[in-house]
């Protein structure tokens, strides 16, 4: 899936009629998403830049450029990370 596909789904997120119907929500920034990581809830998928998912040692994260993460979160700064969460 590109780049583009994986922000238009996720920005879909943004809506709260979408996040009710597919049981889904956002979580965005390194703090709140390793927090998320290591609790019981299941990580559907994780974004970030390549510099965030060295750093935090994220294997199985999508790794794309800055501008696609800025646009799929929500925060003016701090989008480095965001993940989709059931």
């Amino acid at each position: 899936m590109s780049g583009a596909a994986h922000v238009k789904r996720v920005r879909a997120l943004h809506q709260r009629k979408v996040r009710e119907a597919e049981g889904l929500f956002l979580v965005q920034g390194r703090k709140v998403v390793a927090e998320v990581l290591a609790s019981p809830f299941d990580v559907v998928e994780v974004f970030a830049t390549e510099e965030a998912a060295r750093d935090m040692a994220l294997e199985q994260a999508h790794v794309l450029p800055a501008h696609d993460l800025e646009r799929m979160g929500t925060f003016e700064h701090g989008n480095e990370v965001v993940a989709v969460v059931r």
